[in-house]
């Protein structure tokens, strides 16, 4: 929880915006013992059904303690919403392995068995085809499991956020971010690694892309409004500065 806190307080400090410094709450320990430590252990008790709260209660921590200068993010979001995310993605998966299970039946079938002698040995390689082909279509499967609930719930995160007027809007969709993901991968592979940049630049902008802000126009007032004053400015530096060189 220690290292959580100081590594989201590390990055915001040192990541800005139009000249103003995000931060972040240095007394958010206690919740990141929750988000990170207890309820992973207690989810091992409950089958994964308490996947979707522990993802709730990570991108409510996340983003209720980060502020822009003096402003505050806030967050909004249901916990109906993450839970839906998690179904939709579940049936997804299912939807996916049946059909693809279904269409590797059909070829085997359409393939046919030979008649004669020949005919129980044919039987046994489809006997033993068939586990082999449903265990490649759960591993092709799960990625595409882990994506669309990614995106449902980043979506469902970023478009409960709010900072001083302003809210987000995340218009991510799973089909496009399950290609670029498997052509990314596809193309580190055949680049041997060379390619991953690229990959990764790719993905950035497609995020970057789909981040819509609405509010007021007048951009110039809210900036001025949520600048630190110099006191301020002065107490956080000397904080950080102290957390780095001495803070162990």
């Amino acid at each position: 929880p220690w290292l959580v806190v100081r590594a989201s307080v590390f990055n915001a400090r040192n990541s800005s915006w139009r000249d103003i410094r995000f931060n972040f709450n240095t007394a958010s320990k206690a919740e990141a013992a929750k988000v990170f430590l207890l309820f992973p252990f207690l989810s091992i008790f409950t089958l994964g059904l308490l996947t979707p709260y522990i993802t709730y209660r990570g991108w409510r921590f996340a983003i209720a303690n980060a502020r822009l200068g003096t402003t505050p993010f806030k967050i909004h979001a249901k916990l109906g919403k993450y839970y839906a995310a998690f179904f939709i993605s579940l049936l997804m998966l299912v939807g996916i392995l049946v059909s693809l299970f279904i269409i590797g039946f059909l070829t085997l079938q359409r393939i046919g068995l030979p008649y004669g002698p020949e005919s129980m040995s044919a039987m046994h390689m489809q006997a033993m085809l068939v586990p082999m082909l449903a265990g490649a279509f759960f591993i092709l499967a799960i990625p595409i499991f882990f994506i669309a609930y990614r995106t449902l719930t980043r979506n469902a995160s970023l478009n409960a956020t709010q900072l001083g007027p302003y809210q987000f809007e995340s218009t991510l969709r799973v089909g496009i971010l399950c290609w670029i993901t498997f052509s990314n991968l596809l193309a580190i592979i055949v680049s041997v690694g060379l390619l991953m940049p690229w990959a990764r630049v790719r993905m950035t902008r497609y995020l970057a892309a789909n981040l819509i802000m609405h509010g007021p126009p007048d951009l110039d007032t809210f900036v001025q409004g949520t600048r630190p004053d110099a006191r301020a400015l002065g107490e956080e530096a000397s904080d950080f500065f102290d957390v780095d060189i001495g803070g162990v």
